[in-house]
């Protein structure tokens, strides 16, 4: 199964979710927003050492942010400032996860995060 398959039974799975969302008239950008929120939420967590309970928490926010832009399309309300919304978030959401493991108890107990983390960030500004 290759990566655009996967994309699209995601985007199946998701549907009825974003049709909901639709009909109740909530906007994308709070969606963004949201999903942004939990992830500042599994950031704190995966700081605090609670590492299932932040990837949980995370995979929410990996929901929403893949139900934004979903959102949008199904409203009509896709915008350039919606999609740099979007992709600013995702990439402070990014880096404050890695930060939190760096600074953690993980990044205490493993040497090794010291430069696995910061290479990550690296990689998710490219």
């Amino acid at each position: 199964m290759g990566l655009d398959a996967v994309r699209k039974a995601g985007r199946r799975l998701l549907e009825p979710l974003i049709r909901v969302l639709a009909r109740l008239g909530v906007n994308p950008s709070a969606v963004t927003v949201t999903g942004f929120a939990v992830s500042v939420l599994a950031s704190w967590l995966v700081w605090s050492g609670l590492y299932w309970q932040g990837a949980l928490v995370l995979a929410a926010a990996s929901v929403l942010d893949a139900v934004d832009g979903g959102l949008a399309r199904e409203r009509k309300r896709e915008s350039l400032s919606g999609a740099i919304l979007d992709s600013s978030l995702d990439r402070m959401a990014e880096l404050m996860v890695l930060t939190a493991v760096l600074a953690g108890p993980a990044g205490r107990e493993h040497g090794s995060i010291v430069y696995l983390a910061p290479a990550a960030m690296g990689g998710s500004l490219w």
